[in-house]
This record gives C-alpha cells, structure tokens and sequence, in this order.
C-alpha cells in the first residue's frame, strides 16, 4: 500500500502519517518545484499565489519535484491525500494523477478542510487518472481547538476521527495488499 499526498500547511501530512503508520503503508510527498509559501496560500489576497491559479486555470499545472514512484508497480492499493481548494482537490494533485498509470489499483481520496466536504474532487481525479478502481474516500476537518476523541490531534488542531466505512475499506485494502 501507498499513501500519496500533497500538503499545503502540514495538516495533510498528519493524515497522511496516520494513514501509514496504521496500515503500514509507504508514503509518497508531491512537493512542488516552487513550493508554496504561507502568503502563497492566502486566498483574501487576490494577488495571492493560489487566487491567481484559482483565477487562470493555465496557472494550475504545477510541476512536481516528481511524480515517479519507486517500484508503482508494486503497489495494489493507492492512498491520495489533499487539501481542498476552491470545492476541488489542490491542483499540484493533478500531475501525479495525470502523469500515473492506475490500471489495477484501488485508489481511495482523502482530503483535508475545515469546512468544505469531498465533493466530486474524487470522481474529477477519477475522470483525470482515466484509470484505476476509484473508491469513495474521506473528509477529515481542521477545527481551531484539537481533540483527541477516536482520532488524531495535532498542534496544527487537526481532528481526524476514521468513519467505519473509511476504516473498512482501509482494512480490506490491507487485506488484499
């Protein structure tokens, strides 16, 4: 198993740890060629790295450090994390998902906000992969105070309590893998 993510302020990243430490699974980090600064993520600031992307799709293709992974071929089960923006999942996202051959793969979505849901960014990533056994996947919220109630608390006041039905699916991802 594989958890792929990328993470903006490190909430994500939490996740995406968890995830792996649970499941035993490897992690793959999409880090941008520029990476993204905290007045690149302000999204008040229309000058802003992210409401201009937002504002010119072209400005969405974010190169990737890489979007190889050591011995993919291996891998049966495929985790992709990221924070929402704008109602979508965050574009550098995309060129792994594009540049990736899922043919065979359980793939499962998961994304961190504090206040959007999923959405359709799993079924978009889905229709861009072209490939693969796309899954429902999970929200997990960014609340101002952390709890520690079935979940995972960090400094950053991230709350990740796993559903049954996204537990399960993990489980039986493991169990295939």
């Amino acid at each position: 198993m594989l958890v792929v993510y990328f993470s903006a302020t490190g909430s994500t990243k939490a996740v995406a740890g968890y995830i792996a430490e649970t499941l035993g699974a490897d992690t793959f980090e999409l880090t941008p060629q520029e990476p993204y600064q905290a007045a690149d993520l302000d999204y008040n600031n229309s000058e802003s790295r992210v409401c201009r992307e937002h504002a010119d799709p072209a400005l969405q293709d974010v190169a990737l450090t890489s979007t190889a992974v050591e011995s993919w071929e291996r891998y049966d089960t495929v985790f992709v994390g990221y924070p929402i923006w704008w109602g979508g999942s965050a574009w550098p996202v995309n060129g792994f998902v594009k540049a990736n051959d899922f043919t065979g793969k359980t793939v499962i979505p998961f994304c961190t906000s504090a206040s959007s849901a999923l959405g359709q960014s799993g079924e978009t990533l889905a229709q861009l992969a072209g490939t693969g056994n796309w899954q429902e996947g999970q929200r997990f919220r960014q609340q101002r105070r952390p709890e520690r109630r079935g979940g995972l608390a960090d400094g950053a006041g991230l709350h990740c309590p796993i559903s049954t039905h996204f537990r399960e699916k993990c489980l039986a991802s493991a169990a295939l893998g």
